[in-house]
C-alpha cells in the first residue's frame, strides 16, 4: 500500500539503529535501475568508482562491504530478488562470519517477503481515526481554527481512510485557508471521480492521488504549480537541480 509511512518508518530505523558502521539506504522503485543504485551505495561508504563498468562496480562494492558490518535498507521493492545472485549484481554481500549486509526492505506486496524468506515480517497499517485526528491537527493547524473549519476537517480526515501521506498533504495545503476552501477540498474528495481513471484501481492510491490533486489546486502562485508539474518529469528519487527547475519552469 503507496503512501502508509513505510520509507518514513525504515528511514527513522536506519537514524536510530545501533552496531552498524554504515546505514545505507536506497531506493529501489518500481524501474530497477542498477547503476544508480551502485552510485548511491559508493557514495554512502565513501567509496569513488571513476569510470567502470557495471561488473567491476559490483565487484568493489562487495569488496569493501564484505569487510564491514553494514545495514542496507532496500526502499520500495516491487519484484521479488534472489538472495544472492541479484544482490551480487548490484555488489551486496550477506552477512558472514558477522561481516557484510544486514537488509531491511519495503514493498507493498507481501508475495516479496515471502518469496526472498525475510526472517521477519512487519506490516504497517493505516492510523486509527484518533491517531489520523492528530496527525491532521498537528500539520494543519486548528488550535484557533472556526467551527466550521474543525467539522470540514474531521470530515476531511475521514476520507483520508488513515494514509498519513494524504492526511499531512492535505492538512499542510488547507492550513490558514477559510471555511469555503475547506469545504471545497471536502465536496472534491467525496465526490471525486477517479473511477475515471482506470490505472487507479485501489482505494487506497486513490485517496493519495486526490490529497495531492487538491495540494496541488491549492498551490497559490502558478510559478509553484509548475514547478510542481515539472518534478513529476523526474524518475522517482531523482536529484532536482533547484536553478534548472526555476529556469524552466
Amino acid at each position: 500500500m503507496g503512501g502508509v509511512g513505510k520509507t518514513t518508518l525504515v528511514r527513522n530505523v536506519g537514524g536510530e539503529v545501533k552496531g552498524f558502521d554504515r546505514v545505507i539506504m536506497v531506493t529501489v522503485s518500481e524501474t530497477l535501475d542498477i547503476e544508480k543504485m551502485q552510485n548511491k551505495i559508493a557514495d554512502d561508504i565513501d567509496l569513488n568508482f571513476e569510470k567502470k563498468t557495471g561488473e567491476v562496480k559490483a565487484a568493489e562494492l562487495w569488496s569493501r562491504l564484505s569487510n564491514g558490518k553494514f545495514l542496507v535498507i532496500l526502499d520500495d521493492l516491487w519484484k521479488e530478488w534472489n538472495d544472492d545472485g541479484d544482490l551480487r549484481k548490484i555488489g551486496i554481500p550477506l552477512v558472514k562470519d558477522e561481516k557484510g549486509c544486514k537488509i531491511i526492505l519495503t514493498t507493498r506486496n507481501y508475495n516479496v517477503c515471502q518469496h526472498m524468506e525475510c526472517e521477519e515480517t512487519v506490516q504497517v497499517k493505516v492510523l486509527e481515526d484518533d491517531e489520523a485526528w492528530t496527525l491532521f491537527k498537528m500539520n494543519a493547524g486548528l488550535k484557533k481554527a472556526d467551527s466550521r473549519v474543525i467539522g470540514e476537517a474531521k470530515k476531511i480526515v475521514k476520507e483520508c481512510k488513515g494514509l498519513p501521506l494524504a492526511i499531512v498533504t492535505l492538512a499542510r495545503a488547507l492550513k490558514s485557508k477559510g471555511p469555503n476552501t475547506w469545504k471545497d477540498a471536502r465536496e472534491k474528495l467525496e465526490g471525486s471521480e477517479l473511477m475515471e481513471i482506470r490505472s487507479i484501481q485501489k482505494e487506497t492510491d486513490k485517496n493519495v492521488y486526490m490529497s495531492l490533486k487538491i495540494s496541488y489546486e491549492h498551490l497559490e502562485d502558478k510559478m509553484a504549480q509548475t514547478c510542481f508539474l515539472l518534478c513529476a518529469l523526474y524518475p522517482e528519487d531523482h536529484s532536482i537541480n533547484v536553478e534548472d527547475l526555476v529556469r524552466y519552469s
